[in-house]
């Protein structure tokens, strides 16, 4: 279904949008017995994984560090996340999840597990792993344009 005058290009960056905020509302809809919006998810699961400085989570979850900041607050607050200082300088700080954060993470984890199973469960077997191959070297490609146009002079 074509509107006339778009490009191929336009149609796939239309689609992309629509099912990104789709996907976003979904799996947004599946964390809400958990407590957790999905920038909150979001930045629990950088917490665990890498320790983020407030600054590189902002990058990370494409927000401002002020609405990091008032995101990590509420975390804290909750008793999800700590601030730690950093290693390596002790004026910034590191986001590292507590106890009950790594326990929301797993809960959450199984709640989006659930969601995604059942976006899939009624297609052919293999197309979600062949969905996520084609995910992964998109997003490879983005890195690495991105990449190579800053490396330009």
């Amino acid at each position: 279904m074509k509107a006339e005058g778009r490009s191929p290009d336009d149609e796939l960056f239309a689609l992309l949008a629509i099912a990104d905020r789709l996907l976003r509302e979904a799996l947004a809809e599946s964390l809400r017995p958990q407590g957790l919006s999905w920038n909150e998810y979001l930045a629990l699961r950088q917490a665990a994984h890498r320790h983020p400085l407030v600054s590189q989570l902002a990058r990370e979850l494409g927000t401002t560090v002020a609405v990091t900041v008032r995101l990590i607050d509420d975390l804290e607050r909750r008793g999800l996340v700590m601030r730690r200082p950093d290693e390596h300088d002790r004026r910034t700080k590191r986001v590292e999840p507590t106890g009950p954060g790594l326990s929301a993470l797993r809960d959450a984890r199984a709640a989006l597990a659930t969601a995604t199973s059942d976006l899939w469960a009624d297609r052919p077997l293999g197309e979600a792993a062949q969905f996520e191959q084609l995910l992964v070297g998109l997003i490879a490609r983005l890195k690495d344009d991105r990449r190579s146009t800053r490396a330009r002079p």
